[in-house]
């Protein structure tokens, strides 16, 4: 369990950073902003915190209690309330986890609420902001678009890894395809449905913010906006990209085993065609019929293996010159 928190002074510039005590010493200055992160805080003490202390919206606090809530920006009477999923990159290409980072911005406060740990380097750009002055000193709204940053930047590199692997798969397919291949095709579709559905829905967030009209978010921040909303645009291009690619090379496969299929049962037909006259000779000499001419014939055994040579020799002649071998 823990409860970061950081208390900027506007007024003087002295950051402090502890813990929950820091509440009191926040209250006190009215010239203070806070910064009030919550990770893994015991349910009774994290619902006293935003629902008491705070007086968030319930519906705000419901929202930001469920495990699987999609993104979304929604605006109360004294605060604004954020939504966001980041990803965990796996140790096999695209797979993750979703990691949700709920956030209630005022212009005294920013409090964000997420289970575990992030990425070390998303870590790393979390405790920077947190121990920075310079941040703090842009208000809790830079702050806000800062965290929705370091969230978005962390789909690219996980879409972007995707690309050599891609190429592998296809450059397999035509050596040796195998069904290994269209399984894990199937399962890189759809990561990359998710991913492009949770990108999509992040990047609505980002277009209201650019259009204005969004409390304690001023036209100042336009520049950090259109980064965040950039990156999500272009992850949710590649998620299409590697889509389409990933379908292709699905199809390709498709058409490689019904190419092989073919062939092998155009081996099996031709195999057949020639043993149909040679098993209609077989079983007329099979019957027991006690008059047979030929069978009296000294020769008789190896014409009828000649001339059922001749017969397998002239079809595989006949095969060749339509070009069917």
């Amino acid at each position: 369990m823990y409860i970061n928190v950081s208390v900027f002074d506007t007024v003087s510039g002295e950051l402090t950073r502890g813990g929950q005590e820091l509440l009191q010493n926040w209250d006190a200055n009215p010239n203070a902003i806070i910064w009030m992160d919550l990770i893994k805080v015991d349910p009774g003490l994290e619902s006293q915190l935003l629902e008491d202390y705070f007086q968030f919206h319930p519906l705000a606090i419901e929202d930001t209690l469920r495990k699987n809530h999609q993104p979304k920006l929604e605006v109360f009477s004294d605060h604004v309330f954020f939504i966001l999923r980041g990803v965990i990159a796996g140790e096999e290409p695209l797979s993750f986890t979703y990691q949700q980072l709920a956030m209630f911005v005022a212009p005294r406060f920013i409090v964000t609420r997420h289970q575990g740990q992030m990425s070390s380097a998303s870590a790393a750009q979390w405790g920077y902001l947190m121990s920075s002055r310079s941040a703090l000193e842009r208000g809790t709204s830079y702050i806000a678009i800062m965290l929705a940053t370091i969230i978005t930047e962390q789909y690219l590199p996980l879409v972007q890894e995707l690309e050599e692997r891609l190429e592998a798969i296809e450059d397999g397919m035509f050596v040796s395809p195998r069904d290994e291949h269209l399984n894990e095709l199937l399962y890189y579709k759809r990561q990359l449905k998710k991913l492009r559905r949770s990108a999509a829905y992040q990047e609505y967030i980002f277009v209201r913010l650019r259009e204005g009209g969004i409390p304690y978010f001023p036209r100042s921040l336009r520049h950090e906006l259109n980064n965040a909303y950039e990156n999500l645009e272009r992850v949710g291009s590649l998620c299409t990209l590697y889509g389409d690619i990933a379908n292709d090379l699905m199809n390709g496969y498709l058409s490689l085993s019904s190419h092989r299929l073919g062939s092998i049962m155009k081996i099996l037909t031709i195999i057949t065609a020639i043993f149909v006259p040679l098993t209609f000779l077989a079983g007329i000499y099979g019957m027991n019929f006690e008059y047979m001419p030929e069978l009296s014939w000294k020769y008789a055994y190896f014409g009828v293996l000649g001339f059922m040579t001749a017969i397998a020799l002239g079809l595989l002649w006949f095969f060749r010159r339509r070009k069917w071998l």
